[in-house]
């Protein structure tokens, strides 16, 4: 019994890699550029602009759900300020397929300037 598990440990490794190799993707930093980030479950379109404008940054457009927001990210001091202020993630919006995103008729935010928005509300 112990050989033939020991016959079969490689192929298992080979398959275990295989299948979790796409998720590396989803952990590289993302500076510079867009970002899905994700908020608690609970959160709604107003908690995530709140979270969005305690960080500082510049909210897109929301995602596919109402806890996930598209961010610009300039730097690794905005991803510190998005994990501070309450997000789950920060991923690629093309993670998951573009699922993470949502639709293109998802609500846009254009030329927002959300760091005057009050984090009182």
């Amino acid at each position: 019994m112990a050989r033939d598990f020991i016959s079969w440990l490689p192929a298992g490794l080979v398959v275990l890699t295989i299948l979790t190799t796409p998720f590396l993707s989803l952990t590289a930093p993302v500076v510079g550029g867009q970002g899905a980030v994700v908020y608690p479950m609970r959160w709604g379109h107003a908690d995530v602009v709140r979270a969005a404008a305690t960080a500082q940054t510049g909210l897109l457009r929301f995602g596919a759900r109402p806890n996930i927001a598209i961010v610009q990210i300039d730097s690794t001091d905005t991803l510190e300020a998005l994990k501070q202020s309450g997000a789950w993630l920060v991923l690629p919006p093309g993670a998951l397929g573009g699922c993470l995103a949502g639709r293109e008729n998802t609500f846009l935010i254009q030329d927002a300037n959300i760091s005057s928005v009050e984090t009182s509300l």
